[in-house]
């Protein structure tokens, strides 16, 4: 896209923004744009969100998860309103084999939502908005407290394992919940505002999304202890601090990025891989357990991948 300069006067040079980008952001006469001087680059940027102003759901054929998903996925896309509809008061919870009002999964999702408030309600219908002043710069301070949150979901998960502690595992589910609000917070705001470095915006969505998965994974790996109730192995739980110390190396090389820890990530994620697959070492119970831990393996090489694409 280019524009022409148009010369005020002796020393101003103008140029016009795109209408379409404007429109997008809600740029008016007197507000205020960020430039930044980046050698031959000049970058204009504004504090403003996209403007997705609403959209309406239907949910009625839709089960209990069904429904949460798409709400939190209208919530990522960025939308300030979100007019929700349904002709049937109840719906299926599949997990729990029961039935449940969709008013109440609605107020359960919102709960879990970051910014946005039930504002109006009906008897088959009701209207979430964004009612917060979110800005670009939570995302870094967000970003890094999803990071720490995981590894004490992970290390809470490993000693609930360890000492055979229900209670402790029943907390995962709790864990959980709060990190994927986080999430979905921050998925949020790279929807309507995008990163400062716009080149790292879809990367960094990619590596949110994947901090998701390693989180639904502990979740079901808390359930599956209280299930099951194994009794561990001293090779079962080494395998399992194998597991939550690769997220423990991702984190480091995340913010401090380097070959060495980077390679040793490798190595670890290979050892892990050979010792599950010594079937001989584990009952059934935790190879079950141990199987479902090890997607976390290929998440983190992936996102070590990912990573080295940014460093460079």
């Amino acid at each position: 896209m280019k524009r022409k300069v148009i010369q005020i006067a002796n020393s101003t040079q103008l140029i016009s923004l795109p209408r379409k980008w404007s429109l997008q952001f809600g740029i008016k006469k007197g507000d205020e744009l960020e430039v930044e001087e980046k050698g031959s680059q000049i970058i204009v940027s504004t504090e403003k969100g996209v403007k997705n102003k609403n959209v309406v759901l239907d949910v009625t054929d839709m089960d209990r998860s069904s429904i949460i998903f798409y709400i939190r996925s209208a919530y990522r896309k960025g939308y300030d309103e979100i007019e929700i509809h349904y002709k049937r008061p109840m719906t299926t919870h599949l997990r729990k084999d029961e039935r449940k009002k969709i008013s109440s999964i609605i107020y359960e999702e919102v709960n879990h939502l970051i910014g946005v408030e039930i504002l109006k309600q009906k008897e088959d219908m009701c209207v979430i908005k964004d009612i917060s002043n979110s800005s670009e710069k939570d995302f870094d301070i967000i970003l890094r407290r999803i990071f720490l949150l995981l590894i004490e979901m992970g290390n809470d998960l490993l000693e609930g394992a360890k000492t055979k502690n229900d209670e402790l595992l029943n907390t995962i589910e709790d864990r959980h919940d709060n990190i994927t609000k986080l999430v979905s917070y921050c998925l949020r705001l790279l929807n309507k505002k995008g990163y400062p470095d716009v080149t790292q915006t879809s990367i960094l969505f990619y590596i949110i999304s994947n901090l998701e998965n390693i989180t639904d994974i502990l979740k079901w790996g808390g359930r599956d202890m209280t299930y099951f109730k194994p009794k561990f192995t001293n090779d079962a739980i080494k395998v399992m601090d194998g597991v939550i110390d690769l997220i423990r190396k991702y984190y480091k090389i995340y913010y401090k990025f380097d070959t060495k820890g980077a390679s040793e990530l490798y190595e670890l994620r290979s050892s892990l891989l050979t010792k599950i697959k010594n079937h001989k070492l584990f009952s059934g119970k935790e190879l079950i357990i141990l199987n479902n831990l090890a997607h976390i393996n290929e998440i983190i090489v992936n996102l070590t991948e990912t990573k080295m694409c940014m460093h460079l």
